[in-house]
């Protein structure tokens, strides 16, 4: 069992612990042993529970290479948000937390973890007789006045060829430019200001972080900056100097706000704004950098995507494109091994089928695929309208599209979905939903399919194709200048009635399969919340005269 060190720790905690704190302690006390939280806190209304518990927390780290026999020392654990995660990962786990409450709960909360072993006390006054594989300190920098000696203390208590993690705020991030509150000050625009020339509990730009690991012993070896989308708090995708987002990258955009009330821009907008102009780098939220004694330290990762938290265990991956030009399909949980089995499985299938899939492979808890350097289907299209293309050439992919739906399954004769009385057409005994136009490379003329996760049986034929009608004409409203959408329904004989329904599925669909795509939607940053907090900044600004 986790193993708990009380020997360095001096303080005495007489401090009284807030609610959501509090309720910390009884949610670990009635879920232990078990260590998954989302069904459990699905419905709380806690900012701070979801940071604490969520799956999303652990995406910024269970893509991670670490090597299976290693030791990490996790610096200013809280309550153990990526503990579990490190302990799947590493042999050994050493977490340290400056709070003997926070240190007992992380015990608790991992209880039946052999390789665990939480320090509580201050880092400085901890004596641990041995040298570390992997650092991981997580807004740590921030807090002290001489962040390049900090640094060189990391160093001391790593192996020769150990890896140092950290995560720092970027002063000028996109949240902070959109009028977030500053995480120490609780003062908004006191980062862009310059902290009033405040030297600790601050975060950095990017290339004033550079100088100070330059300027520190990690300066002699190599470091890498990664870039998570929207934060590392719940990343959608992690990025790097060499695979920069796109411009489709707005479905991605979740963000776990905790208070709005000082927002005067929308941070989405923002975002998409950054990813155009070339200079998201530089307004990304939190810089991830990976330190190391040699570039053959560092990972081979250009970006990747993640879906942790925002799709059951069983459904969780991270697409990483790497520099050798593979994809690797990586098992966030081991509850995702028999899925990703599976997919494979299914990409064999289809292909017997006579239908173009990039072929898969699956090992030791991924799924490897060549990287291809081709447009998806949607991204084809948009550009089609771009270029203003006869509608022609719009509708023959859906044509071909369709005709890959049908010829992908055998038929049924029992539908396993409500028609409400409506002529559905074709059911397919296996229906591959994902044969859309995002999930599909347009190459050499011919569409090749990738990455069919979901299958459903006994299901419309027609919905499958509605999918990607629903994707091109909501993603792309310049279509309707060439083909409406009205022809290309017509066209497939999908009428405003069975549009209607099939809507019902999708919204059926996106609730079952993303448990959080509800409390995301809750904490969306409405035009009126915003221009409310405008009116009052102004309202201020007048008054202060």
């Amino acid at each position: 069992m986790a193993e708990l060190i009380l020997d360095f720790y001096k303080n005495s905690e007489a401090f009284g612990l807030s609610e959501e704190e509090s309720a910390v302690a009884a949610y670990i006390y009635k879920n232990s042993p078990n260590e998954d939280y989302n069904e459990l806190i699905k419905n709380d209304k806690f900012y701070f529970i979801k940071y604490t518990f969520s799956d999303f927390r652990q995406s910024i780290l269970r893509w991670y290479p670490f090597k299976k026999d290693s030791s990490v020392l996790e610096i200013g654990a809280e309550y153990g948000a990526i503990t579990g995660a490190l302990c799947d990962s590493c042999a050994e786990v050493f977490a340290q937390e400056d709070s003997a409450y926070k240190a007992r709960c992380i015990c608790d909360r991992y209880s039946s973890r052999q390789n665990l072993t939480v320090y509580a006390g201050k880092l400085e006054d901890i004596q641990f007789n041995k040298k570390f594989d992997y650092i991981i300190c997580f807004r740590k920098l921030e807090e002290t006045e001489s962040p390049v000696e900090y640094l060189n203390f990391l160093k001391g208590l790593l192996s020769a060829d150990g890896i140092l993690l950290i995560c720092v705020e970027n002063q000028y991030g996109v949240q902070y430019l959109a009028g977030k509150k500053e995480t120490y000050s609780g003062i908004p625009f006191d980062s862009i200001a310059g902290y009033g020339n405040r030297k600790s509990y601050r975060g950095y730009n990017r290339a004033a972080l550079e100088r100070i690991i330059k300027n520190s012993a990690l300066g002699e070896g190599a470091w890498k900056f990664y870039y998570p989308f929207p934060d590392y708090i719940a990343p959608r995708a992690i990025f790097t100097d060499e695979g920069q987002p796109e411009a489709n990258m707005r479905e991605r955009l979740c963000i776990l706000r905790d208070d709005v009330s000082s927002y005067i821009a929308n941070d989405e907008n923002i975002f998409m704004d950054a990813i155009d102009n070339k200079v998201f780098s530089f307004l990304s939220n939190y810089f991830f950098v990976e330190l190391a004694q040699n570039q053959s330290g560092l990972s081979n990762i250009k970006y990747m995507t993640l879906s942790a938290g925002y799709r059951e265990r069983k459904h969780s991956f991270a697409v990483m494109i790497r520099r050798d030009d593979v994809v690797q399909k990586k098992c966030l949980f081991s509850e995702a091994e028999a899925y990703a089995q599976y997919l494979c499985s299914i990409a064999e299938k289809l292909s017997l089928r006579g239908i173009s899939v990039l072929p898969m492979k699956y090992k030791e808890g991924s799924i490897y695929m060549d990287f291809v350097k081709a447009q998806t289907v949607q991204l084809y299209i948009r550009q089609l309208v771009m270029e203003h293309a006869e509608k022609e050439k719009i509708l023959d992919i859906f044509d071909r599209i369709w005709e890959d739906i049908l010829k992908s399954s055998d038929k049924s004769n029992v539908c396993a979905v409500d028609t409400a009385g409506l002529d559905v057409g074709v059911i397919l005994k296996n229906a591959f939903i994902e044969m859309v136009t995002i999930n599909s490379f347009w190459m050499d003329g011919k569409i090749v399919y990738f990455d069919q996760e979901y299958v459903r049986e006994n299901y419309p034929a027609k919905y499958v194709l509605f999918r990607s009608i629903n994707m091109v004409f909501g993603d792309i409203p310049q279509i309707e200048s060439i083909v409406k959408r009205e022809e290309v329904l017509n066209r497939f004989e999908i009428s405003d009635r069975l549009w209607k329904l099939f809507l019902t599925y999708e919204n059926e669909l996106s609730e079952k399969e993303n448990p959080w795509h509800r409390y995301f939607y809750t904490q969306q940053l409405e035009l009126k919340t915003v221009l409310k907090n405008r009116k009052k900044l102004l309202e201020e600004s007048e008054n202060g005269r």
